[in-house]
């Protein structure tokens, strides 16, 4: 069922409209009781219509606790939807909701708190779309979409985890749809400068920004950017949505996933791109990174992998409260907002998936075996016995060998392979300056974890990892690979270890496991090891952690590949053949990252050929 509320304002009241597609009339509202001076009575407290969208938008703890806890949200969402519906009742399991109104105070109203009959309507099937009252226009998505990443992280700023968060994306949309890797349907860009690069050359069908936001109260909303030298560059919302518009064709979608995208009102996120974009997603409060991430990949899941409009994929969002910790006890699973100014909109799974019998991550898991084994038996290990509570490994290899696709194979790997924890990954970036080497650690993790002392650790990790004391967690403390040796070498690595040790690993609580993983990029592996030998580390003896140095990670062999392609689950695995196998070798010359490059570069061109059968014999005479 489509539902249309047009809410308009008149003589300093507010009148609307309802049109519903299972009725040949409308419905007038009159004096709606919708203005910000409204006052409203919750759980015995009076407060104003205004006061309550400002403690969302400013996401204010005290006041979010006390309105927007279970109770409150149902009493806003129940009156909201007595001043739009009265007394009807609406026999409807899916519902498309679109409030079409230019007035900024009535976008920012909790919509999604609609409560009807017991249950939050968001929660149970319906979709909620903001929008202009213009003529929608009717969308088709492409079959293999242009999407263009901006995740800029300046320096000055907080982390976002843009990098990881990045790989997660990645390696799920490639999964399904090949043609969604760097380099191919997918960009990029870091900075402004990168930005305008790509809307120009590019020309993305889909926009998806991924770092920080500023709202200047309810006036504006800003982007973070960065500029060439890495310098912060905040830019109003009204500048990207210049360049977009500008473009010949601007995109079917943005999703601007920052914090208080839609705060601005006229001049937030949402208005501003809607009037050339026809699907708009952004953020209506703070957004914590650890449930933008997981709201981001549910909801590009569901747009890309399985075919669905903006308007389901957000209503399923708000049903599943995907992401770390949420629940209908924090407002935040209702953070992202839709501006929606589509009529239909058209959008087919990927013709071609992955067969089940196919294993979506294959091309993380080529060789390293012993590498991996060691790490995986030492966690279940680690996990199964309970001690010790902390396992560092480090790996190394030259550039091109795979040094930084180990870590995202640990993350995924052991999310499959581990059933008896949770896999929480926390992605901590080294320190600029080990003028104080305890400190720089210190602030490295907190930063990292996202708390203010490292005694908040453990309470961080329960929420995190959705858990109460005692459930078993692994964190995988997933530093990045160290490219020289100007700050971490094996000494200061000895240094880091010992500090982890005697500062972190005892305050984890009862069930709780660090695996700590840490690359190195060098130009001579031999003399890496030495240094690692010399500055004692292989002797290393610490009371609550135990170090591991892993084989180095050296150029592929052709058994590597044959062994590979026998052992996994591989799409296309026919066209693996062992001469193919060889020119392969012979043109990468063995070095992991291109094998793996031009392997699945074979495995995307192979989607749209048809399958070859078993090679052909010629039948051997008898000679007589």
């Amino acid at each position: 069922m489509d539902i249309t509320v047009e809410i308009r304002a008149r003589n300093g009241g507010w009148t609307g409209l309802v049109r519903r597609s299972d009725e040949p009339f409308s419905r007038t509202l009159g004096n709606m009781r919708l203005g910000s001076a409204q006052l409203l009575s919750l759980k015995g407290v009076t407060r104003s219509l205004g006061d309550l969208v400002r403690a969302l938008v400013d996401y204010e703890p005290a006041d979010l606790a006390l309105f927007f806890d279970e109770r409150g949200q149902l009493e806003i969402g129940s009156w909201l939807y007595r001043e739009v519906f009265g007394d009807q009742r609406i026999d409807a399991d899916e519902a498309r909701l679109q409030i079409d109104t230019d007035d900024e105070h009535i976008t920012r109203l909790p919509w999604p708190l609609l409560y009807r009959d017991g249950v939050f309507c968001c929660a149970n099937g319906w979709s909620v779309a903001l929008g202009s009252g213009a003529r929608r226009a009717e969308v088709r998505l492409p079959p293999q979409p242009r999407l263009l990443l901006v995740m800029p992280e300046p320096g000055g700023v907080s982390p976002t985890q843009a990098a990881a968060h990045l790989d997660e994306l990645e390696t799920l949309l490639s999964a399904g749809l090949p043609t969604l890797r760097q380099g191919r349907q997918l960009q990029v860009a870091r900075t402004w400068e990168a930005f305008l690069t790509q809307c120009r050359d590019f020309r993305p069908e889909l926009v998806y920004y991924y770092g920080h936001g500023l709202a200047t109260g309810l006036e504006s909303t800003r982007l973070v950017f960065a500029d060439a030298q890495g310098r912060r560059d905040d830019r109003p919302v009204a500048d990207l949505a210049q360049v977009l518009g500008n473009l010949e064709t601007p995109p079917l979608l943005a999703y601007i996933n920052c914090c208080q995208g839609d705060a601005g009102g006229l001049l937030g996120a949402g208005r501003q791109l809607a009037r050339c974009i026809p699907a708009v997603v952004t953020n209506r409060t703070v957004a914590m990174i650890a449930a933008a991430r997981g709201q981001a990949l549910a909801l590009w899941d569901a747009l890309l992998l399985k075919g669905e409009s903006p308007h389901r994929a957000l209503a399923t969002l708000y049903a599943r409260r995907s992401g770390p910790d949420l629940s209908l006890a924090d407002a935040r699973w209702m953070t992202p907002v839709l501006h929606a100014g589509y009529g239909t909109w058209h959008s087919e799974p990927p013709g071609v998936r992955l067969a089940a019998d196919h294993d979506p991550y294959w091309h993380l898991k080529i060789d390293r075996v012993s590498q991996y084994h060691t790490v995986a038996g030492e966690a279940r290990r680690m996990v199964r016995e309970g001690r010790p509570r902390c396992h560092a490994f480090v790996w190394y290899g030259r550039a091109g060998e795979g040094v930084d696709l180990f870590h995202t194979r640990l993350n995924v790997q052991l999310r499959e392979d581990l059933d008896s924890a949770r896999l929480l990954e926390i992605a901590p970036r080294w320190p600029d300056d080990l003028a104080d080497p305890a400190r720089s650690f210190e602030d490295m993790l907190c930063e990292a974890f996202g708390v203010q002392g490292l005694d908040e650790v453990p309470a961080r990790i329960r929420q995190r990892a959705e858990g109460g004391y005692g459930a078993r967690v692994l964190v995988y403390l997933r530093h990045q690979p160290v490219l020289g040796k100007r700050l971490i070498d094996p000494g200061r690595l000895r240094q880091y270890l010992q500090w982890l040790d005697h500062r972190l690993a005892g305050l984890l609580d009862e069930g709780q496991f660090l695996l700590v993983g840490i690359s190195f990029v060098v130009e001579k592996p031999p003399g890496f090891r030495e240094s690692v030998r010399r500055q004692g580390l292989l002797e290393l003896r610490l009371e609550e952690t135990v170090f591991q140095l892993l084989d180095e990670l050296e150029r592929l062999a052709p058994h590597h590949l044959l062994t590979f392609v026998q052992t996994h689950r591989i799409p296309h695995a026919r066209r693996l053949t062992e001469k193919v196998l060889g020119q392969i070798l012979v043109a990468t010359e063995g070095n992991y990252d291109q094998t793996v490059e031009k392997l699945r570069s074979l495995m995307d061109r192979a989607w749209t050929e048809p399958e070859p059968g078993p090679p052909a014999t010629a039948e051997e005479e008898d000679d007589y």
